[in-house]
C-alpha cells in the first residue's frame, strides 16, 4: 500500500471509531460469533464490517441478522487494483 492509500485507510478507521463509538476488531476467521455476539451485547445502534473475504463476510452477516442487525449498505473497496481481491465494507443498522 502507498503512502496515501495508508494515510487515508487510517484516517478512515479512525473517522468510523468517532462517528459510531465504537470499534472492534476480531479476525473473522478465528472466533467470529463469539466476537459478534458480544458486539450485539455491547448494544452499538451501527457496525462497520470491513472484510477481504466476501464469502466470510457474508457467512458473519447471517449472525448479525440473527442478533439483530440489517445491513443497509454495502460497498466494494479496491484498494490494490494490482491484485484481484477487493475489500467490502458493510454497514449494519440496528
Amino acid at each position: 500500500m502507498e503512502g496515501e492509500q495508508k494515510t487515508f485507510v487510517m484516517f478512515f478507521i479512525f473517522a468510523l471509531s468517532v462517528v459510531f463509538h465504537v470499534f472492534s476488531k476480531f479476525d473473522h476467521n478465528q472466533g467470529g460469533r463469539t466476537k459478534i455476539r458480544a458486539i450485539a451485547e455491547a448494544g452499538p445502534s451501527r457496525v462497520v464490517y470491513v472484510s477481504c473475504n466476501v464469502a466470510t463476510q457474508a457467512r458473519d452477516a447471517a449472525l448479525f441478522r440473527e442478533a439483530g442487525y440489517e445491513a443497509v449498505k454495502v460497498q466494494p473497496v479496491d484498494m490494490f487494483c494490482w491484485t484481484s481481491g477487493i475489500e467490502t465494507v458493510c454497514l449494519f443498522t440496528r
